[in-house]
């Protein structure tokens, strides 16, 4: 006798629920007769209608089952939209209902610090995600260390106005992710906070940022676009390493210091554009200088002229400032 379950309107990710119907718990017929294969747990199913993708759902303990309800944890690895549910009682599948799956917007997990808390992983499955500014009722001040690392749904993301800090690692390797923009509440971002995001396109740095960090956009080899917050006073070795799309970036009048490293395997960039009120620093026929003209620092490793005059007055070339 096939399972037959009640349909649901929606399921919510990373949420428990109970799913109510008929014969769930294995019920049988053989030769006329009725049975229960009552060690059979059910097995229930959500598949993703546009790609297949499914994902199985635990028991609830606490819920438990019965031949009318089955109590589940919910659905954690899969990503919004509709899915057909399934229910496999004794090896016989039901037929399979329309649900939509819906993100949950509390599967956060954090902990406390001074005045608020710190973001430490996202649960759920969203591919345009919206950080709340609060989590049960406390203001959200920290992405924590490695919290989406890996994440490869994640496409858009906006962080909340109040945020304060991302520490390392946070968005590593978050492959799908198209644009980040800093709000301008944020004052720290730690090492490698971006690293490896292939498909970044655009970084806006708000103006609270003072540092780019070490490797904090390294490898994020789609990136065309870069705004640098008037907060920011030094840029970190390996920032920038092989951002192989990036063509022009424009340093800001607060810049004081900027590795060597920076900007290596930037292969597309050739011109840096140097604010006129920048004291440190100065650009000339897009090459990067220091403010007095006498140190060579950066020639853009996009350029492809086949030879170039150092200019007179120059009397020193920078470290790694050809490479």
């Amino acid at each position: 006798i096939d399972p037959a379950p009640t349909a649901l309107p929606a399921v919510e990710l990373g949420n428990p629920f109970v799913i109510s119907g008929e014969q769930l718990d294995g019920v049988f017929s053989v030769d006329g007769r009725r049975g229960s294969a009552e060690s059979n747990v059910p097995l229930i199913t959500l598949q993703r209608i546009d790609n297949g993708q499914i994902s199985f759902l635990p028991l609830d303990p606490d819920e438990g089952w019965s031949s009318a309800s089955w109590g589940t944890l919910g659905a954690r690895d899969l990503v919004e939209g509709p899915a057909l549910m399934t229910v496999f009682s004794n090896g016989i599948p039901s037929v399979s209902l329309m649900v939509n799956v819906e993100p949950d917007p509390n599967v956060w997990d954090y902990v406390a610090v001074t005045g608020g808390v710190q973001i430490t992983a996202y649960l759920g499955g969203s591919t345009n995600l919206v950080v709340p500014n609060e989590i049960d009722g406390l203001t959200v001040l920290e992405i924590g260390r490695g919290c989406f690392e890996g994440n490869t749904r994640i496409h858009e993301i906006q962080l909340p106005e109040g945020l304060r800090g991302i520490s390392s690692a946070a968005f590593r390797r978050c492959i799908g992710l198209r644009e980040i923009v800093l709000p301008n509440s944020v004052t720290d971002v730690s090492a490698n906070a971006f690293e490896g995001c292939w498909r970044l396109k655009r970084a806006v740095i708000g103006n609270g940022v003072t540092s780019i960090s070490t490797s904090m956009f390294a490898d994020c080899s789609a990136l065309e676009e870069v705004r640098i917050g008037a907060g920011v006073t030094q840029i970190g070795s390996s920032a920038f390493l092989n951002c192989e799309s990036l063509t022009a970036i424009e340093i800001p009048q607060g810049v004081q210091e900027i590795s060597s490293t920076a900007f290596i395997g930037c292969g597309s960039l050739v011109a840096f554009s140097v604010s006129p009120a920048n004291l440190w620093f100065q650009s000339l026929d897009g090459m990067l200088y220091n403010k007095a003209g006498t140190i060579l620092l950066r020639y853009p490793p996009g350029r492809t002229e086949d030879h170039f005059d150092i200019p007179e007055g120059v009397v020193e070339l920078g470290e790694s400032s050809f490479a």
